[in-house]
């Protein structure tokens, strides 16, 4: 009884801290400053019919959004992987910062979840720490695009 209640206590604590770190990014509106803001402006230039790739465009769709650089994020991904951006094309900066940030979770669980089934379904919960393997906080916080490469790599290798 006393490790259910443990963990209904541990899946409401990061629930709220979950929670707590989308209304944080809502409310400080700095999507302009972080890598998310290349696959935003290519979106939305997809979505209005503009060039992804195209210096200027990029540069002043970032620079309404608090950029702060002189020089373009521009999304450095090849064509093929633009369907992911589009999207985002159809919302706001700070929405789609948001949105993008669950995606990348969700395909955090995923993944995490495919490892563990890859490894025979282990009794200890040791794959729980990948959760906490920094560069993936690191690549959901900055809104980068290498976690939906550990979901390709995961099926692949359990299917």
């Amino acid at each position: 009884m006393a490790a259910r209640i443990a963990r209904i206590f541990a899946a409401v604590f990061i629930l709220a801290v979950g929670a707590g770190i989308l209304i944080f990014i809502a409310r400080q509106n700095n999507s302009g400053q972080r890598d998310f803001i290349a696959y935003w402006s290519a979106g939305q230039l997809l979505r209005h019919g503009g060039n992804p790739y195209d210096w200027n465009s990029v540069l002043t769709l970032e620079h309404a959004n608090q950029f702060p650089g002189n020089d373009p994020l521009i999304m450095r991904n090849p064509p093929v992987a633009l369907f992911l951006a589009l999207p985002l094309g159809y919302v706001g900066s700070n929405i789609g910062s948001i949105v993008w940030m669950l995606a990348m979770l969700a395909a955090v669980l995923v993944s995490i979840r495919l490892i563990w089934i890859i490894n025979g379904r282990p009794a200890d919960r040791t794959h729980l720490l990948g959760y906490c393997f920094a560069p993936l906080m690191a690549c959901i916080m900055l809104g980068q695009l290498g976690i939906v490469l550990l979901l390709g790599t995961a099926p692949f290798f359990a299917f």
